[in-house]
């Protein structure tokens, strides 16, 4: 402990019970009831070595390959980000929102918080996403672990959403599976019939949001051991939320959906991060919660199914727009008739003027090409 200590660990008398309770394999309960228990000089080595490494800066989980969360015991090692108590209040909002609801975990990690949930909320149906192989590896392991998903998965997507169909209707997905891990980007390898289903959707997030500022400004040695892909979000800290938004926004153009999202956020980027949310999805609802520090540090984004029709009626009205006037493209060579240049000129005309309520009121996937039609007005004179 010492060592630890002159090296500035703030969590130095901490670190120290939890790796030797990892060398004795005896929960940290049992060392402060047996305070004056010998160890054997095997131990000794195995504790001083590990000491050792934390000192580095080494996080103590990944030394020992556990992480309590929100009271579960998690297996982590490098290839997955640390949990941190900061992201128990997702699974604190969940909960308060639905009692059966089907629950996407983008970038899931280690798993914890779709283990969490799915632990914790025994009539959810959830699906957890990620890039990365070996991440989703020990989320399974973790699902395991937990008796969540006991046995080994279907790898067929039409043969997993039978299960899962089947799974709603007896509050869980069908051979004891209750989590379906998917491989992907963000909501990509997502089942269409996961939007088709009446069912409440609540999209939960962690994705990386530490920005390149504070990459140059890292204080936190225990960062450096971490998988960088899932930490570091771009320049602002944004770039993996904008492409989730930008996913989101493409689906509710097509249906109705009454869907949450939470995402978690470094408190700084509160500002930032409203108006990438009112960028790409503009009828959203959005509420910040502070953790138990006071800090900002979960979005709640709520979309009404009323609110998104709305925002589809305009989205489609523009759409035709776009689709009557493009054939003008093709009546060039006919522009002498008077009439039809006064017409061509008056549509020309609202088109300037049309432009920026265009881009005040579509979400930016539409605003391009509704825009290139009508600069195709423009073109004609």
């Amino acid at each position: 402990m010492k060592k630890l200590k002159l090296s500035k660990i703030p969590s130095a008398p901490l670190d120290a019970e939890i790796l030797l309770s990892s060398v004795l394999r005896k929960k940290r309960e049992y060392l402060l009831a047996h305070p004056g228990d010998a160890i054997t000089l095997s131990q000794s080595q195995k504790y001083q070595a590990l000491i050792s490494r934390r000192v580095k800066g080494e996080p103590a989980a990944y030394l020992t390959h556990h992480k309590e969360f929100y009271g579960l015991d998690f297996y982590v090692n490098k290839n997955t980000l640390i949990p941190r108590p900061e992201s128990e209040l997702i699974i604190e909002e969940v909960k308060k929102i639905a009692a059966s609801p089907i629950i996407i975990d983008v970038g899931t990690g280690s798993g914890c918080l779709a283990i969490t949930l799915a632990y914790s909320i025994p009539q959810a149906a959830v699906y957890a996403t990620d890039l990365s192989p070996k991440a989703l590896s020990i989320a399974r392991r973790n699902a395991r672990l937990h008796k969540i998903n006991p046995v080994r998965e279907p790898r067929s997507l039409t043969q997993s959403r039978n299960l899962f169909l089947t799974g709603l209707k007896s509050a869980g997905f069908s051979n004891g599976i209750k989590i379906k891990f998917l491989r992907g980007n963000l909501l990509s390898p997502l089942p269409s019939c996961v939007w088709q289903l009446p069912s409440k959707k609540i999209i939960i997030a962690n994705l990386p949001y530490l920005s390149e500022k504070y990459r140059k400004d890292i204080r936190d040695t225990s960062l450096r051991y971490e998988p960088r892909e899932a930490l570091w979000g771009g320049k602002d800290g944004l770039k993996y939320y904008r492409q989730l938004f930008q996913q989101i926004s493409k689906i509710i153009q097509s249906r109705a959906i009454d869907l949450t999202i939470l995402i978690e956020i470094n408190p700084e980027q509160t500002i930032r991060i409203k108006k990438v949310i009112k960028q790409y999805l503009p009828c959203a609802e959005i509420k910040i919660k502070k953790d138990l520090a006071g800090l900002n540090r979960i979005a709640v984004i709520q979309m009404d199914r009323r609110k998104p029709a709305k925002m589809r009626s305009c989205c489609e009205s523009a759409t035709q727009v776009s689709v009557r006037l493009s054939p003008l493209q093709d009546l060039r060579p006919d522009l002498q008739n008077n009439t039809l240049s006064a017409c061509v000129r008056k549509r020309r005309t609202a088109a300037r003027r049309g432009r920026v309520l265009l881009q005040k009121l579509l979400p930016p996937p539409l605003v391009s090409p509704c825009l290139s039609s009508l600069q195709s007005l423009n073109d004609l004179n």
